[in-house]
């Protein structure tokens, strides 16, 4: 009463190719959520930065208004007409910049989250190919070995 390796080997192959193919498609798998957690946090990034550089921007923008507010009142001049037209379309710039900036992280988070989304459908592919793979490459060992 010994072991039958004859029917051993045959089945090892076929056990082998389907295993394999159910280990790659959970890597594959693996690689895409991975993939799609790099992307968010590279997402949320991009709006941490943006914000801080619009909140830098308008920071720097009070004080130069400050400072341009100062020198309108020590030269003597009214803040009325021309020198209020100027301040007026200074903050309106300096607005302009820190909302174009926000966008801009807005718009980078966006693309960041489709990158995220995308490697995660192509991983699922992957890991659909894998399985097949695996299951065909155990019925051929299958049907050629027993």
């Amino acid at each position: 009463m010994g072991v039958d390796f004859g029917n051993l080997l045959p089945a090892l192959a076929i056990g082998g190719a389907a295993g394999s193919g159910v280990l790659n498609a959970r890597a594959a798998r693996a690689q895409g959520r991975a993939a799609k957690r790099a992307a968010d946090i590279n997402a949320q990034t991009e709006l941490y930065e943006s914000g801080q550089q619009a909140s830098r921007i308008r920071t720097t923008g009070r004080r130069e208004l400050g400072r341009q507010r100062t020198l309108i009142g020590t030269s003597g001049l009214q803040a009325a007409g021309s020198p209020l037209e100027l301040l007026a379309a200074n903050a309106a710039e300096i607005e302009r910049q820190a909302m174009e900036t926000t966008l801009a992280g807005r718009y980078a988070a966006d693309v960041e989250r489709s990158r995220g989304k995308v490697a995660r459908k192509q991983a699922s592919r992957v890991g659909a190919a894998a399985l097949f793979e695996g299951g065909t490459r155990a019925a051929y060992y299958g049907r050629s070995l027993l």
